[in-house]
């Protein structure tokens, strides 16, 4: 008589394939599963679908300055990602070797997240940090965090980056800008709110731009009226370092290509 061996078979609404790509990406060597486009949810960040992400809200933490050690909470669902600790700290060692130190400097973020960048920036010095997220519960915990973090200077606001860039602008403008949009957001996108932003105001002069954009979607290519300055690379995700130009010019500018760190 035969013997029946059982066989397991995947479960409902999941196939093998996804199951496979979602244990890991690029460090296992992996191809990512691409059967699905990651879905858009609101301004937080996302990493590829094939990236494990923890469910339920995680940690991360203010690295430096006054509110250095203070934890922050991230949103909950796989939608919202922190910019990592070594990247943060890139970030902002850049931004004090060209700016100095961020005294009294006004910060934008777009794409608020957790709101680590933008409060990292308070807790080092900024006078006053924008914190722009479109996703309402993200919205809230940047909300909560900016409490327990204690310190003045954060103004959160639950709205669409182009929303806000195509709005009223600010009676002063911003020193620093940094956005980290979902991967959903096309170069195209952020070239077009970049160009909004310098038009109607919301950008000083020379103001200090920054762009996070996955690692393999190649380059960053700065729109007209924009100066490239560096890029570094942080694993999955790139740092683009421009400028706003400070006088209107028709010769294009070759962006650095970008050097781990």
């Amino acid at each position: 008589m035969p013997v029946l061996v059982p066989v397991r078979l995947p479960g409902p609404g999941r196939s093998r394939c996804a199951r496979r790509a979602g244990g890991g990406g690029g460090a296992t060597g992996l191809t990512p599963y691409r059967g699905t486009k990651p879905a858009r949810r609101g301004g937080g960040r996302q990493w590829p679908p094939s990236r494990p992400t923890a469910k339920g809200p995680t940690m991360t933490r203010v690295i430096a300055g006054a509110a250095g050690g203070r934890r922050l909470t991230v949103p909950p669902g796989t939608g919202t990602r922190p910019t990592s600790d070594r990247a943060r700290e890139g970030l902002f060692s850049t931004w004090q070797s060209l700016l100095g130190d961020l005294d009294g400097l006004r910060v934008l973020d777009l794409y608020g997240g957790s709101g680590a960048v933008g409060l990292e920036a308070l807790s080092r010095g900024a006078a006053h940090v924008l914190l722009v997220e479109s996703d309402q519960r993200a919205a809230r915990t940047i909300r909560e965090n900016a409490r327990a973090v204690g310190m003045p200077g954060a103004e959160v606001r639950a709205a669409r980056a182009e929303q806000i860039a195509a709005g009223p602008p600010p009676e002063q403008p911003y020193d620093v800008l940094f956005l980290d949009p979902p991967y959903a957001v096309t170069d195209d996108d952020l070239r077009e709110i970049l160009l909004t932003l310098r038009a109607r105001g919301w950008l000083g002069e020379e103001a200090l731009v920054t762009v996070e954009r996955s690692t393999r979607g190649g380059q960053f290519d700065w729109p007209e009226g924009f100066e490239a300055v560096r890029a570094r690379r942080y694993g999955e995700g790139t740092l683009w370092y421009g400028r706003a130009a400070p006088t209107r010019t028709d010769v294009p500018t070759d962006a650095p290509s970008a050097s781990e760190s």
